[in-house]
């Protein structure tokens, strides 16, 4: 439906009048009104988009905030916004989208977004960091085995302590010194095993995200 100069302007002022804090009041707002909003003019128009984008990724609607944070990045690039308040706006976009990727598990994609943030600025430590906690998040598949090994180990030395306690030490305490032995010998092992694998990879990533960021100085360097 056509709508007058007068009543977008209600709506864009009715819009802004929601408190900033009010995440799924902003939400419904925009729901409600977007065919009116999509009429406003450009400034307008992209101001409601990055408010409505903001209050998705507030409320958790993560997924949706991806979509928006593509709208937002395609709405900008055609109409040549770089800055809005004075500050850069392209980064804080693909970190949030990242970070949402991110929280839907979405690794592959989410460490795209943040290589290519990384390789515009290397020294960007919000990405390297966001970046880190995405490599460590994608574990080896080498990983669950070893900690289903460690479990194991753990679970047998739970059971020879059980032995220990309800047959062990009641009827046969000369064997005890053994099953103390093994119990220890098992549980270390088990506790070893997950300790060194869980480093392991904080290793890996580490070394990945120290040979990434150098390859991105060096791009730039030229």
């Amino acid at each position: 439906m056509p709508y007058l100069p007068t009543q977008l302007l209600r709506i864009y002022r009715e819009f802004k009048a929601i408190a900033p804090q009010d995440h799924y009041g902003i939400v419904r707002f925009y729901e409600r009104e977007e065919a009116a909003i999509g009429m406003l003019d450009i400034e307008a128009y992209f101001d409601c988009m990055l408010t409505y984008a903001g209050a998705l990724y507030e409320t958790g609607d993560y997924g949706r905030y991806g979509v928006m944070a593509d709208q937002l990045l395609a709405y900008m690039l055609e109409h040549r916004i770089a800055h809005w308040g004075g500050e850069d706006l392209f980064a804080p976009i693909l970190l949030r989208k990242a970070h949402a990727l991110m929280l839907l598990q979405e690794y592959p994609q989410a460490g795209h977004v943040l290589r290519e943030l990384i390789k515009i600025n290397p020294d960007d430590r919000a990405a390297r960091e966001l970046y880190f906690q995405v490599l460590s998040a994608r574990r080896p598949a080498w990983m669950p085995k070893v900690r289903a090994v460690a479990g194991l180990f753990i679970l047998c030395a739970a059971l020879i302590a059980a032995v220990e306690i309800f047959l062990i030490q009641p009827f046969h305490n000369a064997l005890a010194d053994y099953t103390r032995v093994g119990f220890i010998g098992l549980f270390s092992t088990g506790l070893l095993l997950a300790g060194i694998s869980g480093a392991l990879h904080h290793w890996r990533c580490k070394l990945e995200l120290r040979r990434f960021v150098g390859f991105a100085r060096g791009r730039k360097r030229g």
